[in-house]
């Protein structure tokens, strides 16, 4: 009596492991119990990083502020010759002066941001603000009172639950801008500078004040230079 055996075929299951973008955003989505986690922005002109800024730190390009991969007075020649990278300075100590304190004013929200941005830009070589977990970290202890306390406390435990091999990249500070933004950025200024734009009027003989401010204001609102609307009210404003 002869058997017969029938061949078996194992089928295998694969699960999807989430890539570092999708890790940080779950464990966002987790800490900030109390705000809705903010999508990804799209990359602007710049790429991908932060605005001004290209996947370096906020401003910045992939290298230096405003620059091209190089230092800000030229190309940093190699370190160890031709075709090998600069060894970054471990004593480089920070320059200029950080932010001032923001307590939860949304009058001051993008002075605040601004500031802290420039302080990057000028340290961009500093070994630890190369690291996104430490800019935001860093900035998380410029924003003090009972103001801003649960927010600082939920965003700081999110950054409590990456790994700062695997998930320091630029997303992390995406996410503090548009986390900060979303929270204390002054939703009314746009329309108040419009408004204000609509009543500015210029003052004789004070013409170089009437367009400074009258610039300002356009900037605020978004209006273009030499748009049409934008000359119109220009006009408007004069007696």
């Amino acid at each position: 009596m002869s058997t017969t055996t029938v061949p078996t075929e194992t089928v295998g299951f694969t699960v999807a492991t989430p890539d570092k973008e999708e890790h940080i955003k779950r464990a966002f989505g987790r800490a900030m119990k109390k705000y809705d986690p903010p999508g990804q922005p799209p990359a602007g002109p710049s790429g991908g990083g932060p605005p001004g800024g290209g996947g370096g730190p906020p401003g910045g390009g992939g290298g230096p502020p405003g620059g091209g991969g190089g230092s800000p007075g030229g190309a940093v020649p190699p370190a160890g010759g031709a075709g090998q990278p600069a060894v970054p300075n471990q004593d480089v100590r920070p320059h200029g002066s950080p932010p001032a304190t923001f307590h939860g004013d949304r009058a001051l929200a993008d002075n605040f941001l601004n500031e802290l941005k420039l302080y990057f830009r000028l340290n961009w070589v500093v070994p630890a603000y190369q690291s996104h977990i430490t800019q935001a970290t860093f900035a998380l202890t410029y924003i003090k009172g009972e103001q801003v306390a649960g927010w600082v406390r939920d965003f700081g435990e999110f950054l409590d639950t990456l790994n700062p091999t695997y998930d320091d990249g630029i997303i992390v500070w995406e996410h503090f801008l548009d986390s900060f933004c979303e929270r204390f950025q002054d939703s009314t200024k746009e329309n108040q500078a419009r408004n204000d734009l609509e009543k500015l009027q210029l003052k004789i003989p004070l013409i170089d004040e009437y367009t400074s401010r009258f610039e300002e204001l356009a900037r605020q609102v978004g209006y273009l230079a030499g748009n049409p609307e934008t000359c119109q009210l220009f006009l408007h404003g004069l007696p």
